[in-house]
């Protein structure tokens, strides 16, 4: 794989497995492991960032939907932190 594909799977892996996908956390962080490629975990971690700040802005919900997100949003930075950078 070439280094200008990283950024792409890294924005791919959040936007659209992690995201709609909270069941499999842990084995995208396990994936995110598994490449042993130095600066990945990285860049999911500025894509996770990224993504937290566009649903934080796209959230105008009743507050348990705030709530609810907060708590899944923060889920997927616990898991990644917990797999990847440990």
């Amino acid at each position: 794989m070439t280094d200008e594909s990283w950024p792409w799977i890294a924005q791919y892996l959040v936007m659209k497995r992690a995201s709609i996908e909270p069941n499999f956390h842990t084995l995208y962080a396990q994936f995110i492991d598994h490449l042993k490629k130095q600066e990945f975990p990285n860049m999911v971690l500025r894509e996770t960032y990224r993504n937290i700040k566009v649903r934080a802005r796209e959230i105008k919900l009743r507050r348990e939907e705030k709530r609810e997100s907060a708590i899944f949003l923060g889920g997927r930075l616990s898991i990644l932190h917990t797999f990847v950078w440990r």
